[in-house]
């Protein structure tokens, strides 16, 4: 019983601290940075690395390569997100996803 109530604190604690960093990346980055997005990127599930992940948002985002992004094998959408948070900044078009 005190082992559960000790986990639930914990999960408590966590949960706090995350929503605290979360509000700290989106203050202190603009919405040009991928940290600002960080937060609502880790609640997504997947394998994408965070490196990987601001990779593809900048190449989204990249005035030299406008247009449409087309991503082929998308499984639960952690790169998707990426690439359309990055495209909506600078309008570049629309992210199409298939699994």
């Amino acid at each position: 019983m005190r082992e559960k109530s000790l986990e639930l604190i914990r999960e408590y604690h966590l949960g706090v601290i995350g929503q605290i960093k979360a509000k700290l990346d989106q203050r202190l980055y603009s919405k040009d940075d991928f940290r600002h997005y960080r937060s609502l990127w880790n609640g997504v599930y997947g394998w994408l690395s965070e490196k990987q992940a601001r990779w593809l948002f900048e190449m989204a985002k990249s005035t030299e390569l406008m247009g449409d992004i087309v991503e082929i094998g998308s499984a639960y959408g952690r790169s998707t997100v990426c690439l359309g948070w990055g495209a909506s900044l600078e309008d570049n078009g629309k992210v199409f996803a298939a699994s």
